[in-house]
């Protein structure tokens, strides 16, 4: 969504090729259809004009800045922190820009970079300056979550890790392997999804404050109030759970292959995207 909640974004793989559709929330109807991924075409722009000779398949992971002034990449297997006007590189310490295997990139809120590879997540400052050098696990990496206060990171992989952003050098084990993760808008909370339920953790102390059995979940959404916590599987319906009781909502039924499921802000509303039916919406819950 965008920052008004009228517009809904998304994105869908076709081979090697990347469309994003727009649509206006209130009508259902598409408004831009069929575009290439702006983000990527931005990226590789950049990348080219800070190496020309490069080929655009080499850029494997990027990630720009909320302000949209850097950007981070993966070439030939070392991480770079680009400055987007000039396609300067920003000299980001070689103790956090070794990149091996596959990585993962995410920019927090006060600008520092995460980057978590092979060898573990690594955390700069806006400036390049090491943060945390690499440290962790060498467990299989699937996605990296910041929190919406820029303060912590979820890791993703044989288990889910959630590390600080603060420059200390404290992480803590949530739990095994994850499909997903999501943290609550006030980032007190965090959702992790297993094979078999749907686990509600509270990060102050890392307490888990509830367990739902919902067979192989694939995403969540918390609400913006963060009462409610939404879950699709990848067949079947979505479903709405109220956060401290655990009592289940609503339940939305749906045709096809779910791929994605997000609270509009500002409304009670969920929109879903089904590859049967495209966005849907309904009601989060009374």
């Amino acid at each position: 969504f965008d920052a008004t909640g009228k517009t809904l974004l998304g994105k869908n793989q076709l081979g090697d090729r990347v469309e994003v559709r727009r649509w206006d929330v209130a009508t259902g109807n598409l408004t831009k259809p069929g575009l290439a991924d702006q983000e990527r075409i931005d990226a590789e722009d950049v990348v080219k004009r800070f190496r020309p000779t490069v080929a655009t398949t080499e850029l494997r992971a990027f990630a720009f800045s909320a302000d949209k002034t850097r950007l981070a990449v993966v070439l030939e297997g070392r991480a770079h922190l680009l400055d987007v006007p000039t396609a300067r590189d920003l000299g980001l310490d070689a103790s956090v820009a070794a990149a091996h295997g596959e990585v993962a990139l995410a920019f927090a809120p006060n600008g520092s970079l995460a980057i978590d590879g092979r060898d573990g997540v690594a955390v700069a400052d806006a400036s390049g300056r090491p943060l945390r050098k690499p440290a962790g696990t060498a467990a299989a990496l699937s996605a990296v979550v910041v929190a919406p206060d820029g303060g912590s990171l979820a890791s993703v992989g044989d288990e889910v890790l959630l590390w600080s952003l603060a420059g200390r050098a404290d992480v803590r084990r949530v739990g095994t392997r994850a499909g997903s993760v999501s943290f609550s808008r006030d980032a007190k909370r965090l959702a992790t999804t297993s094979s078999n339920a749907l686990e509600i953790w509270k990060l102050a102390g890392l307490e888990r404050t509830g367990s739902l059995p919902f067979s192989s979940p694939l995403a969540t959404a918390f609400s913006p109030d963060g009462k409610r916590l939404a879950a699709k599987l990848q067949y079947g319906p979505v479903k709405v759970w109220d956060v401290e009781s655990g009592q289940l909502l609503a339940t939305l039924q749906s045709e096809g292959c779910i791929a994605d499921v997000l609270f509009i802000p500002g409304t009670d509303l969920i929109a879903y995207v089904t590859n049967a039916e495209g966005v849907k919406q309904g009601e989060g819950g009374p």
